[in-house]
This record gives C-alpha cells, structure tokens and sequence, in this order.
C-alpha cells in the first residue's frame, strides 16, 4: 500500500515537521532507526535547512535523540514510560480538578457521547477509532479546564507516548478496562465528586502504565533491531512535495 506524506501551505519547516511527525507516530520510522537530514530532505523533496529546523524540534519534543552525528528516531524504555505517565498522571489530575467546577450539562452530554462512540468503535474492533475517541475524552476534559499553558504541557508529555502506543496490541480485557475507567470518571464528574474522580483518575493512569510497560517488554523481546534509514523504500512513499 503506497503512502504519501503532502506537504501542505504552510512554513517549510513546519511542513517538514509535520510529515516526519505523522511518520513517527504511523510507525513508517521506528524507534530506534537511524535517520538522516539528507535522507528525509529527499523523501520531502526539500532542501536540508527546513528539514534540519523540524528534526530539532522533533529532539526538543523528545521524539529524535542525537548522540554524537547520529539521529534516531527514540526507542523509550520502560523508565522512560514510568516517568512520563508520572508526569501525566498529575497533570491529567489538575486538569480533572479544574475542570469538574466549570463542566455544564452541554460538556458531561458530550463526554457521554465520546465514550458512546469509543464504546462502538471497540464493538466493531476499530482500534484506530477507539484510540481516538479515547484520546478525545481526555482531551475534552484538559480543554475543560481552561487553562492554555496546561494543554500545551500535557501534549508535550504524552505525545513521545505515541512511540510506544503504536508498537503494542489492546487485548479485548485491556479495552474493556479503559472503557470502563472512562465511564468511572464521568460517573464522579457528573455527581461532582473530585475526590473519586480524582482517584479514578489516578487509578486509570496507574493501569495504563503498567500494561504499557508490560507490553513494552514483551515487544522488545520479540522485535528485531531496526536498521538505519534506508530501510525506508522512496518507491512507496510517493507524492511529496512543497
């Protein structure tokens, strides 16, 4: 299956960010692969000064690590995992806490319907569409809390998450669980309850690192180390452009 990374009209960095972020998180790079400035300025049909200011971007992200003259794409270990769902784990708290005081009728219907929809998707065995919906109840409840600087710092944390969510399988026990954590914290936030919706929190964050790592392990077992990046095929990553 041909895929095809488009840059669209914006700065040329920010384009080239763009394109090698989606390749980050669809799993077209893995972590661990080395990549190069000349190498994804081809793929890009770019010069290499646009490309350079993304994959400095993507480092600060903590998605591209440097050592010496080699970039790779980052492998997180299972430290790495228990730190960042630390600091998620607490910010998704804060969050929680503001959020209950300003949440109306209108915010808890669509909260409702996030998880109808999660609730569906996993029916049917969309993972891709759960995965979505998950992250949109959370993110519905961040955006409830109002406060900007929180949104940011929360997407900073969870996205090098992504590098290890890509590379593991949801059992049907492990959906089930997320499901229904998520309907145990709008059933607290509904009644305003922030002690219990809090701890649901809390206990949901607790959950999903332990099978992640859990999974994390069982896949570094398994998998090969990557190669650098010509592993990567120009044939099949067809149309870019600028």
């Amino acid at each position: 299956m041909k895929k095809s990374f488009k840059l669209t009209r914006e700065p040329l960095y920010e384009r080239a960010y763009k394109a090698v972020l989606q390749m980050i998180l669809d799993g077209t790079l893995k972590a661990g692969q080395r990549i190069t400035e000349a190498f994804l300025a081809e793929l890009l049909t770019v010069s290499p000064t646009p490309v350079r200011e993304a994959m400095r971007k993507l480092e600060h992200e903590g998605l591209l690590q440097s050592s010496g003259n080699t970039v790779r794409i980052t492998k997180l270990s299972q430290r790495d995992v228990e730190q960042l769902y630390s600091c998620r784990q607490a910010l998704e708290e804060i969050g929680l806490r503001l959020a209950i005081k300003k949440l109306n009728k209108e915010d808890l219907q669509r909260l409702d319907q996030i998880l109808n929809e999660a609730e569906r998707a996993a029916a049917r065995n969309d993972f891709v569409q759960l995965v979505r919906k998950n992250t949109a109840f959370h993110d519905s409840l961040i955006e409830a809390s109002q406060n900007s600087w929180l949104m940011s710092v929360v997407g900073f944390v969870r996205r090098p998450l992504g590098l290890v969510r890509i590379q593991i399988t949801f059992n049907q026990k492990e959906v089930t669980r997320i499901l229904e954590d998520h309907r145990t914290i709008l059933k607290w936030l509904e009644k305003r309850d922030v002690r219990r919706a809090t701890l649901a929190m809390r206990n949901h964050m607790l959950a999903d690192c332990k099978y992640m790592i859990r999974e994390l392990k069982e896949v570094s077992q398994r998998s090969p180390e990557v190669s650098d990046d010509t592993a990567i095929k120009l044939s099949v990553l067809t149309e870019t452009g600028s």
